[in-house]
Formats: C-alpha cells, structure tokens, sequence
C-alpha cells in the first residue's frame, strides 16, 4: 500500500462507526432545543465554548514561541477562534445532554437485561470509534482530553462545594490533571511522531505560516 493512501477496511470502519454518530446528533439537536430550551443551549454552549477557547489559547501559545509575530496574531484571530468554539460547544452539549437523559432512562423502572444489552453496544461502539479517532487524529484527540480534564475539574470543585472536602483535591488530581497531562502529550505526539495528525499539523502549519507572512 503506497504510503499515505488510507486502508480500504479502515476507511469501511470508519465509516460504519461515524454514520450512527452523524444520526445520533441529528436527534440531539432537536432533543436538547426542546428539552432544555434555547436560552440554556446558548449559555452553556458558550460556556463550553470559552473552555475550549482558554485550553486551546494556552497550547498555541506554546507552538507560537516557534515563530516571532505568531503571538500578535493569535490575540488577533482570538474572536474568530471563540466563535468557531461555540460552535463546537453546542455540538458538545448537545450530546452531553444526550447522555444525560439516557443516564435517567436507565434509572427508570424496566426490563434490565435490555438496559444491559444497551450498555454494553453502546460501550463498544463509542470505544471502536475513540481508538480510530485517535490512530487518526490523535492531537485532536488529546485536545478533547485536556478539555475534559478541565471541565471535569471545574465541576467537581462546583457540585462539592468547593475545597471544604480535603479529598476533592485528590479526585480533581487524578481526574482532571491527569486527563490534562495525557491529553498535551497526545497533542504532542500528534504534532511529531508518525502517523501525524493531519488536521491538528495543518491547523499549526497554516497558523505559523500566516504569523511568518505578518512579520
């Protein structure tokens, strides 16, 4: 197979693991608009939205160091940045809620078995479909873990009241800095070690080239 053609099996897989996915967020989107209304779907899409904007912000900040003039222009692309974020939060929260809502189902009184079988499909695909994203896209990969990392961080310290509980430093410790620290070096291997994720070394790529083009 000649080098940077994509295995023909993969790509079948790939396909049979991200067409349900396309479908599910096709039925969260109404789902979360009409469940949690559209004022909540903005705020909190927002939200997610400034997260991932921060997250982001800081590691282009380091790769920025590379090239002089690359900082100034990050500052000046931030809106577009924060912008297209939100976006991507929307996506998140409405899968989020999506989760949410199916976690309440299998609270509620039913056949067990089924809910059984359920999980363990759901469990199975959603891990196929995370070990294909991350042979092929393993900085973007790493960048939704740092993401994680923090939002799970954040919403620990928020639902226990903040530092009262001497072990919520332990759980935000393993949670959440170690999410944080796996997802960078996902990033980091995504950027320089072979296979190479495409989309995040063309994302840094273009980014330099254009602060290089402005010096």
């Amino acid at each position: 197979m000649a080098e940077g053609q994509k295995d023909p099996l993969e790509a079948k897989i790939s396909g049979w693991l991200w067409a349900p996915l396309g479908g599910l967020f096709a039925f969260a989107m109404p789902h979360t608009l009409g469940s949690r209304g559209l004022g909540a779907a903005v705020t909190n899409s927002a939200t997610i939205g400034a997260a991932l904007t921060v997250v982001s912000f800081i590691l282009l900040l380091i790769v920025a160091r590379q090239v002089k003039g690359a900082r100034r222009m990050l500052f000046v692309s931030l809106p577009t940045f924060f912008a297209n974020s939100v976006v991507a939060g929307f996506g998140v929260y409405c899968y989020s809620v999506l989760v949410i809502d199916f976690l309440v189902w299998l609270k509620s009184p039913g056949i067990v078995v089924f809910k059984a079988i359920v999980v363990g499909v759901i469990t199975l695909y959603f891990g196929g479909m995370l070990f294909l994203f991350r042979l092929r896209r393993r900085g973007i990969y790493g960048l939704t873990e740092v993401l994680s990392g923090v939002l799970i961080a954040g919403y620990r310290f928020v639902s226990d009241g903040g530092m009262s509980d001497p072990a919520l430093f332990l759980v935000i410790l393993t949670a959440g800095v170690y999410l944080v620290v796996r997802g960078i070096d996902n990033i980091h291997q995504g950027l320089t070690k072979e296979p190479l994720d495409p989309l995040a070394t063309k994302y840094c790529a273009r980014f330099l080239s254009r602060a290089e083009s402005n010096k």
